[in-house]
């Protein structure tokens, strides 16, 4: 009988170590992401990049104009199984945050270099952006509300950013 409660012991401790593991185990703050194709101007591309784990592309975002695209990546929502009343009084409704990507015509006040440019938004949110020629042009820009967490990732994410041409 003692083996008995001995090997159950052994069991349940082997099993709780195992639940502390996986909850407490670091997780990735960024993963490769490589877009689907997207035309623009009759050539086709593929943006490679780093992004936030857990976000996921917003299929809807990107459409295609002849002279210019635009895809969007976001945060899954983690909260979205709870009924929408209950996510709003507890607050747990997903972050404001987005990765645009464009590919195609240029801004107006789009910088000719490659660097790096952030900032604040007047209601709090922050905010960078990255524009690159090769091979066509690119705009990658990533809003965040939580400043620590921007802060932690944009350069990399931004600076990740390959545009490669799709030959047919």
């Amino acid at each position: 009988m003692k083996r008995i409660n001995r090997i159950r012991w052994a069991l349940l401790g082997i099993v709780a170590a195992s639940v502390i593991l996986v909850i407490a185990w670091p997780r990735p703050k960024l993963a490769w992401y490589t877009t689907p194709v997207l035309t623009v101007e009759n050539h086709r591309f593929r943006i490679t990049l780093l992004i936030p784990s857990g976000w996921q592309d917003h299929t809807d975002a990107y459409f295609g104009h002849p002279e210019f695209g635009i895809f969007r990546l976001v945060p899954e929502d983690k909260w979205g199984w709870l009924p929408r009343f209950l996510r709003n009084s507890l607050h747990l409704g997903r972050e404001s945050a987005a990765l645009t990507l464009e590919l195609g015509r240029p801004w107006p006040d789009d910088p000719v270099d490659a660097r790096v440019v952030s900032g604040r938004s007047p209601q709090g949110i922050w905010w960078a952006f990255r524009v690159t020629t090769e091979p066509t042009r690119s705009r990658s820009t990533y809003v965040r509300e939580h400043k620590s967490e921007f802060d932690s990732t944009y350069k990399e994410i931004l600076n990740s950013v390959r545009v490669e041409e799709v030959r047919p």
